[in-house]
């Protein structure tokens, strides 16, 4: 879930218990995102400084998930979302996109047989 998938280590923050009571499941996260080091690259975007002078903070990542059982352990509606506010390394970074902030999202329909 989210712009940095699983728990690569680039990641350090709080996640929110999913509450499955239900019909309904919710479930949030919120990380800090930190390089190992300041020459690192950004998880699998390629992004780099190879001097580490834009330093090692990546940004600040807020996701979130709701499923709901239309049919119940049949069909199954999922949407979702991640933030990601770019931090000093993405904003500086040689080959950095300069973009700012990044709104991911999703919708699913599983059906099981």
């Amino acid at each position: 879930m989210g712009v940095v998938g699983g728990d690569r280590g680039t990641g350090r923050g709080q996640a929110g218990d999913p509450r499955a009571a239900g019909p309904h499941e919710f479930r949030y996260r919120y990380r800090a995102l930190w390089l190992d080091t300041g020459r690192d690259s950004f998880a699998n975007t390629g992004v780099r400084d190879a001097t580490g002078r834009s330093g090692k903070f990546a940004g600040h990542q807020l996701e979130g998930r709701a499923r709901y059982w239309i049919v119940p352990k049949q069909v199954r509606l999922d949407f979702g979302g991640a933030y990601l506010a770019t931090g000093r390394f993405l904003e500086r970074a040689p080959n950095a996109t300069r973009q700012g902030a990044t709104l991911y999202g999703y919708a699913d329909v599983t059906i099981t047989f």
